[in-house]
């Protein structure tokens, strides 16, 4: 009876140890689970570091590029702008005064003429001859579009500086303003 008091107070201690035992392993796997995490965290830490590191570096550089920038415009002086030519003029007074108007900002006004839409050029006209206008800088791309899209009939308004026009055709001294704005 002695032996079976033993058994039954030793059986249920030798369950409980199984038991144990069993859950100990299955903790231990878990353990060592959350380790192999933890070391992959770990390089994934070291590679977000190091990219850190290197995005701080690439932004001192550009700090440096952007003071240099600033330095150099502040040792060069300004552009100063060409004086404005007083007034709305025709293009028979451009075309007499090419001399006094060259290199300023214009306003002219004349009759339109042909229209080279390829080139985005259009011509003012007048009994003393013809003022090239080129419009492929203007600001107002639909403005641009309407140039080339209608015929024009009407007496255009451009504002813009007067230059040489470029290249070397029939006439060297051809005459260009490179239209800022377009008034119909």
């Amino acid at each position: 009876m002695a032996i079976i008091r033993w058994h039954a107070v030793l059986l249920p201690l030798l369950l409980v140890w199984a038991c144990d035992q069993a859950k100990v392993a299955e903790l231990e796997k878990e353990v060592q689970a959350q380790k192999t995490e933890v070391a992959a965290l770990k390089d994934k830490l070291a590679q977000v570091e190091a990219g850190l590191k290197e995005l701080e570096a690439g932004r001192q550089k550009l700090e440096a590029g952007l003071r240099e920038l600033a330095q150099t415009r502040e040792a060069s002086p300004p552009a100063v702008p060409a004086a404005p030519a007083p007034g709305v003029l025709t293009v028979e007074q451009v075309l007499k005064d090419k001399e006094r108007y060259l290199n300023t900002r214009v306003v002219v006004r004349g009759a339109p003429g042909p229209v080279l839409m390829h080139k985005k050029i259009l011509y003012l006209t007048s009994p003393a001859g013809l003022l090239e206008v080129n419009f492929s800088n203007l600001p107002d791309r639909k403005q641009m579009e309407r140039l080339t899209a209608q015929a024009l009939e009407t007496p255009l308004t451009v504002t813009g500086t007067l230059t040489q026009a470029p290249g070397v055709g029939k006439d060297p001294s051809r005459l260009q303003i490179l239209a800022e704005v377009v008034e119909f």
